[in-house]
Parts: C-alpha cells; structure tokens; sequence
C-alpha cells in the first residue's frame, strides 16, 4: 500500500467513558438529543468497534494495555495507579521503551505519530511519549490536572512539550 492510499487514523482514549456516552453508539440527552455530535461526523466515515473491552478499570493500566496488546499485568510498572508527581524520577513506573507499542509500530511502517493530551505511563527522562514511539507531545505527563492551571492534585505544575516541561505561567 502506497503512503497515498493508505488510512489515517485517529485514536481517542477518553478516561471514564461508557460504550452509550456518544452518539454514534446510541447515547441520547433527553433535554438537547445528540451528545457527541463532532465524534459523530467523524464515526460516519470511518470505523466503529463494537467488541473492545477494556483490560483494567483504571486509567493507567488500561492504557498500558491498549499501548502494548498486552496484559498490563506483565509489565513493571503497569499496575500502578496512580502514576502522579510522587513518580517522577522513577526508574520502574512507567512503560519501558524498549517495548514496542502501537506508535512504534505504526512509525516503523512509515506514519507519523503525535499525542495530544495525558500521558499517565511514566516520567522523563526514564520514560515518556517520545521514548515509546511518539513524534509529538503536548500535555501532562501525570494522570489528572486542571485544564485552566495545569497543575495536579497536589499542586504541581505538569504541562510538556515533548520532554521539555513548560513554565508554569
């Protein structure tokens, strides 16, 4: 397949997200109707799944999964929750890099790669999104932060670019 007529792909990892929550699936506001109604647009030419399950109820081992077509289980580090400010400069949470993950793989074949948003399996320099297949970066590195502040639970700024971390304007 040529770069030309081969698929883009999107990839969405939404925390605490039902199969009914979008519209696509089924989900309906009974005050305002559709719920979802850009994810729909881009559901309409493209692909649903239907047989996904999540491996984990929790986020960090789920995405350790979902990286990795593995258990998480049979990863150091990767049935830890949560991977927080506590963890930077960890050695042992987070993903390895030597893995392979879905980034890497689909860069080894030729795409380009970018994650916008958490990462939540690990800290710099030891691990990171750029370390595990990844071209781009831009978001916290931890679990949960403010959207407005970009600070965690405790307080800690936690914004990145790449494996730069940006100033806390």
């Amino acid at each position: 397949m040529t770069t030309k007529n081969r698929p883009n792909f999107i990839f969405i990892v939404a925390d605490d997200l039902g199969y009914a929550d979008l519209g696509c699936y089924g989900g309906r506001d009974a005050v305002f109707g559709p719920v979802s109604p850009v994810l729909d647009r881009l559901a309409q030419d493209g692909l649903l799944f239907t047989q996904g399950y999540s491996n984990s109820p929790v986020c960090s081992p789920t995405r350790f999964g979902l990286m990795t077509a593995r258990y998480q289980y049979r990863l150091r580090g990767a049935a830890e929750e949560p991977i927080n400010s506590r963890s930077r400069g960890s050695t042992t949470l987070g993903l390895p890099p030597e893995h392979p993950t879905l980034p890497s793989l689909l860069r080894g074949a030729g795409y380009r790669t970018a994650l916008i948003g958490k990462w939540h399996l690990g800290y710099p320099p030891t691990f990171g999104p750029l370390r595990s297949g990844y071209e781009e970066f831009f978001g916290p590195m931890s679990g949960g932060v403010d959207y407005f502040s970009h600070c965690d639970s405790a307080g800690r700024h936690d914004l990145w670019f790449g494996e730069e971390e940006l100033a806390d304007e």
